[in-house]
């Protein structure tokens, strides 16, 4: 079981990793942009008017950008650990609805992996170190409580977590096995 805590000291603001079984502390690395396994690529947000954000891959060695991906509304994107694909949040403009994407890099197949109801925003909670499952957060309707899926970024259903209907504010990660999940509420 794993806690993640933030600590403060002089000028100094550092995530914390603490395994409760052991009590050992590690320090999380704060993540600038997000860049390819092998560092060849970075990522960045560009935002453009009109609520679009541009997703924006620049190579390492020679500076050259290309857009990767456009992005409306209630944006949030994270590069998976193997640099293979971006998962992200987008309002369908057609419908005003929260989706959650699955983006490869490679091909541009862009799949959709979660729809919220009409006008509900989706939150990325959190996303499992081998990429394959996604946690995302929405209210169903106003006044509602939150509501926590369980989300295969494969394209297979997703699972509501009732047992977690409880909560309001969580913070999650994931286990490394990426099949179990720590939540400090």
């Amino acid at each position: 079981v794993l806690e993640y805590s933030y600590l403060a000291g002089p000028s100094r603001y550092v995530r914390v990793k603490r395994d409760l079984v052991t009590g050992e502390e590690t320090e999380v690395p704060r993540q600038t942009s997000p860049q390819s396994p092998d560092g060849s690529k970075t990522y960045t947000s560009r935002r453009q008017p009109g609520s679009v954000t541009t997703v924006v891959e620049r190579d390492a060695r020679t500076g050259a950008e290309r857009d990767v991906i456009e992005l409306v509304g209630n944006t949030d994107w994270y590069l998976t650990e193997k640099g293979a694909a971006i998962v992200a949040i987008t309002t369908d403009l057609a419908t005003s609805q929260d989706v959650a994407l699955h983006y490869s890099l490679a091909t541009g197949v862009r799949r959709e992996v979660f729809r919220a109801q009409r006008g509900q925003p989706v939150n990325i909670t959190t996303l499992a170190p081998d990429q394959r499952w996604l946690i995302v957060q929405f209210k169903p309707r106003e006044g509602a409580a939150s509501q926590f899926w369980w989300v295969p970024t494969d394209g297979r259903p997703s699972r509501l977590l009732k047992e977690l209907t409880e909560f309001e504010d969580v913070s999650w990660d994931f286990h490394p096995d990426g099949r179990r999940v720590a939540l400090q509420v």
